[in-house]
């Protein structure tokens, strides 16, 4: 936890001013402890020195050292209302091979026995500002759908403490996927018509022609009509 403070002004002489810092919690009588990692702006509560409280109770007074004069500010904070949770952690961005359209996210949180709230961002490829998917969500995994085939995907996830819903948002986390290619990778190979043939020898070459299965009844159109043809060309054809 960090408490800051600014002057009201800009001292000539630093020198000459004292800043001095002390809190209380709601079971202690009188603020008989020293801020930590205190300087001449603020206060620095780390994990060791930071204790378990509901309410906090600071108190800053500076003095001037030359005339002996000390003002004192006293200011009470609820802890709940000004946590910033830290970060998710081990951020998954996975395509839905059951649902192509689909993107599937999954994250962790180190905190696992406070209650909060996760925020998710969507971004696709050229979109100046992203989407917001969800502010409320209280689970750690989230499914969006709507995508085309073959694209990429930002996704970030952030969090806010949520009993009851104040705070600061944490820092976000950012991942991004792929959506399933549909498509297939090369078009479909086709030949230059609807036959083949062998090169000219002897002035004679083969060609195989192709067509569909006979449909119909026509006894002049049946599958049992046959034709051939025969045509000579001089050997220059290539």
């Amino acid at each position: 936890m960090k408490c800051s403070w600014t002057h009201p002004e800009e001292y000539l002489k630093p020198k000459d001013i004292s800043v001095d810092c002390n809190y209380m919690v709601l079971t202690d009588t009188k603020f008989d402890h020293p801020c930590p990692q205190l300087n001449y702006t603020n206060a620095l509560w780390d994990a060791d020195s930071f204790r378990a409280a509901t309410y906090y109770f600071v108190e800053v007074g500076v003095t001037n050292t030359v005339v002996n004069l000390t003002i004192s500010v006293t200011k009470e904070f609820k802890v709940n209302e000004i946590v910033k949770p830290s970060p998710i952690k081990d951020l998954i961005v996975l395509t839905d091979r059951a649902a192509p359209s689909c993107i599937l996210l999954s994250w962790k949180h180190s905190k696992t026995y406070y209650n909060k709230v996760f925020r998710i961002k969507h971004q696709a490829e050229h979109q100046t500002d992203p989407d917001i998917l969800a502010t409320n969500w209280n689970q750690t995994s989230f499914k969006a759908c709507g995508y085309g085939p073959m694209t990429e995907h930002w996704f970030t996830v952030d969090t806010l403490p949520s009993d009851p819903l104040s705070g600061y948002w944490s820092e976000q986390v950012t991942g991004s996927g792929w959506t399933v290619q549909t498509a297939p990778s090369v078009g479909p190979l086709i030949s230059a018509g609807s036959y083949v043939s062998t090169k000219c020898k002897s002035g004679r070459r083969n060609v195989t022609f192709y067509w569909n299965k006979w449909k119909g009844t026509s006894t002049q159109c049946s599958p049992e009509n046959r034709f051939s043809y025969t045509n000579r060309w001089p050997d220059s054809w290539p």
